[in-house]
């Protein structure tokens, strides 16, 4: 499974198939119209000269090229091979091939507005993904955005920013200077930072039988038991149109750190009580019957960073798709109970055991094969026969600011850049909607991704204010 060599028009091309998650999310891509492709950006604003839109294109197109040599992913691309995927990279011979190959893959937008920005990229250019591409426009004020989508087969989003990272640092260096020299240095090893499958990469050895049976048990009964209890859409039915979109909600500094003093303090963690309140504005919104609780639940599926689980020698170096799986279920007469605090107690405590429960497992490596397989399968079964993905989902991203640094370069230097703003976004093309968290400048932002053809606007700027409005409600507790 680990890449293969082969020789073709005088150059080195090394290629191997998707595993696990990576296979899983190539088929939903496939399948469901490239659900789950995503972007990661950030506000640039430059130094106290502007820069006129043609430098800033050379300037990120080279940065880009230089930071190819650390992270060849950039230069992949995936290759169709039956069911699954091959991921493919062609190892160029010079800077000037590298930066050819780059070129066709920064592409501007022509808009001003970053909301316009993020939409076109979600709705038009991540259907079809076989590369990591990078967006870019001019926002007025010295201030550029600039996004990089990827197909999830490829990257995830911590691993995607850290790319991301690395342009922004990239392109605040002296690129005129450096350009050559530092191609041929650093590209000599980036075929060792080529990210094998997590499986070959791994610290501990397989789970027994019994332990991966618990697992399996325990997922089946979070995921497959019942239904999840979801905002309605307003149709089921499959289909291209629609536009992804996504609505804010950002907590003051001083909120910020007063709610995660609050949840240290409970003992619970951020994800826990966004989840737990997810769950809670979901019934508040759409209120079940007691008939209701005989077939649905509460359901959570995880994308959880597996670094932890690989060898040390490639913790800080692993730059692909590095995931595993977890599920989290409550009843739904617990969500629904006449107390919310109560509720929300109690679906904290219960999400605080299942994940206790997966961490003592040590099991994210062995489960994923088994998820992720079955639902690779599921994805063409589901879209053969017209069944939607309807699903609410979730995840927080963590401090960005740990990933994505705030400034590059010293602010004498006329290619200095200031981070202003950052964001994660995934493209929805079936009636799901999908709920990120993340801190930046201290800040924690709340943000649901949804398709304007599958819910209102109006329903979804409701569910996260409500939710926002729940969250904060823990400093009650």
């Amino acid at each position: 499974m680990n890449w293969t060599r082969t020789e073709q028009a005088g150059h080195a091309v090394y290629s191997r198939p998707t595993w696990a998650k990576e296979k899983f999310y190539y088929s939903m891509a496939k399948h469901q119209r490239g659900l789950a492709n995503f972007t990661v950006q950030a506000t640039v604003k430059t130094s106290g000269w502007a820069w006129s839109s043609p430098q800033f294109e050379w300037r990120l197109k080279s940065a880009c090229t230089l930071t190819a040599g650390s992270y060849p992913l950039l230069l992949v691309h995936t290759v169709p091979e039956g069911a699954v995927a091959q991921i493919v990279y062609t190892h160029p011979h010079d800077w000037d091939e590298a930066y050819n190959v780059m070129c066709p893959r920064v592409t501007r937008v022509e808009t001003s507005d970053n909301e316009e920005f993020l939409e076109v990229i979600l709705t038009s250019e991540a259907a079809q993904l076989p590369t990591i591409r990078i967006f870019w426009t001019y926002l007025g004020g010295g201030e550029y955005a600039v996004a990089l989508a990827s197909p999830h087969c490829l990257l995830d989003a911590k691993r995607a920013m850290t790319i991301l990272h690395n342009i922004l640092k990239n392109l605040s260096t002296g690129l005129e200077e450096t350009r050559p020299s530092d191609w041929s240095r650093i590209a000599q090893s980036s075929v060792d930072l080529l990210p094998p499958p997590l499986e070959l990469v791994r610290a501990r050895p397989p789970v027994s039988p019994e332990t991966l049976g618990r697992c399996m048990d325990q997922w089946k009964k979070n995921t497959a038991s019942k239904t999840n209890w979801i905002l309605p859409p307003k149709s089921k039915v499959p289909s291209a149109e629609g536009t992804t979109r996504r609505f804010l909600y950002t907590f003051s500094e001083e909120d910020s750190t007063a709610l995660f003093k609050k949840h240290k303090s409970l003992g619970v963690t951020n994800y826990t009580v966004l989840q737990a309140a997810l769950w809670l504005a979901t019934v508040i919104l759409n209120p079940p019957t007691p008939e209701d609780f005989a077939t649905q639940h509460c359901s959570a599926l995880v994308m959880v960073d597996a670094a932890g689980e690989i060898l040390p020698e490639w913790k800080e170096r692993y730059n692909g798709c590095c995931l595993g799986d977890l599920s989290l279920s409550v009843p739904l007469e617990m969500a629904a109970q006449r107390d919310p605090g109560m509720a929300l107690k109690q679906m904290m405590a219960k999400i605080t055991e299942d994940m206790k429960f997966w961490r003592e497992s040590k099991a994210l490596m062995d489960i994923v094969k088994l998820t992720a397989e079955g639902g690779s399968t599921w994805c063409g079964v589901a879209a053969s026969k017209g069944i939607p993905l309807a699903n609410g989902l979730s995840t927080n991203v963590g401090v960005v600011d740990s990933v994505i640094a705030r400034s590059h370069g010293s602010k004498a230097s006329p290619y200095a850049v200031e981070i202003t703003d950052v964001g994660a976004s995934g493209r929805i093309s079936e009636p799901q909607y999908f709920t990120r968290a993340w801190t930046f400048n201290g800040k924690y932002t709340l943000q649901v991704n949804y398709n304007d053809h599958y819910h209102e606007p109006a329903l979804i700027e409701e569910f996260l204010s409500t939710t926002a409005a729940i969250m904060r409600s823990t400093l009650d507790l």
